[in-house]
């Protein structure tokens, strides 16, 4: 088993606690907020129009590019996440988040696993009765097939949260620098949409 680095551990604390919810019970994706976002706001609200510009990633997706993908990674904001994702429709100069993904990195994918349990069971508890699907699937960019995500999908009534351990193999880790991670991802209606009919 590796060594936890003091400031991976840190972040360990930390994520376990990355979801926000601001009622008793959930069905809305707005009722969910990560590092104090949520979905439908402006990212003009939390980062400068330079920022977003700047993080804006090289690569975008394959089939559309109707919403744009933006990563900022260790912000002087971000209390329980290394990097955020969000991404806003090209042409929208207010830049509304229809989805933000956190997520940082784990030097042991067990303790990742037992913290998206733990997150699990938070959750569960915003719902009177949870709509979810659980899953372990292999990444198809692993020829060797020894990669894979770990998933659990929320379904509310107009959007979805996801709960994500990525698990890489030794050998993606050492030829791509691929590293174990977790994530939590606030999808939109909208967005949930385009990544279903338009994005690949």
């Amino acid at each position: 088993m590796k060594k936890i680095s003091n400031n991976i551990k840190t972040f360990r604390y930390l994520v376990i606690g990355l979801i926000w919810c601001n009622v008793g019970f959930a069905d809305d994706i707005n009722d969910f907020e990560i590092e104090g976002m949520r979905v439908g706001e402006s990212a003009l609200t939390y980062f400068s129009k330079e920022e977003i510009e700047n993080g804006k990633q090289p690569q975008q997706y394959p089939g559309s590019d109707r919403y744009i993908i933006l990563n900022i990674f260790k912000h002087k904001n971000f209390k329980k996440f290394l990097q955020i994702q969000i991404n806003y429709l090209k042409n929208d100069t207010e830049y509304k988040m229809g989805g933000i993904l956190g997520s940082t990195p784990y030097d042991d994918i067990q303790l990742c696993l037992k913290d998206k349990d733990i997150m699990e069971d938070k959750m569960d508890k915003f719902f009177e009765v949870p709509v979810k699907q659980t899953a372990t699937e292999k990444k198809h960019y692993d020829p060797t097939g020894n990669s894979k995500t770990h998933i659990t999908q929320y379904y509310l009534k107009n959007g979805i949260v996801l709960i994500v351990c990525d698990d890489w193999s030794t050998k993606m880790t050492n030829e791509e620098n691929l590293k174990d991670i977790i994530s939590v991802n606030l999808i939109g209606e909208d967005f949930s949409n385009f990544l279903k009919t338009e994005a690949y």
